[in-house]
């Protein structure tokens, strides 16, 4: 594969991506991880009471699902 071809084939997948509306799964999978996350206590989150564990998980996934969308 040429460098013509692999720069026209980039620019092809950007193209398609940025008329794709807004990444949902981007968002979905946050809110599942986020979700699981939560509920397992992971990385010694455990220790925290239950909504303030859950609202650690749901900014600290909503915070990186932003990032990822933009």
């Amino acid at each position: 594969m040429s460098k013509t071809d692999f720069a026209n084939g980039a620019r092809a997948f950007a193209n398609r991506a940025s008329t794709l509306p807004g990444y949902p799964l981007i968002k979905i999978i946050s809110l599942g991880a986020a979700g699981i996350l939560a509920i397992s206590g992971t990385f010694g989150t455990g220790d925290l009471p239950s909504a303030t564990r859950t609202a650690f998980w749901l900014s600290l996934m909503g915070w990186n699902s932003l990032k990822w969308q933009f």
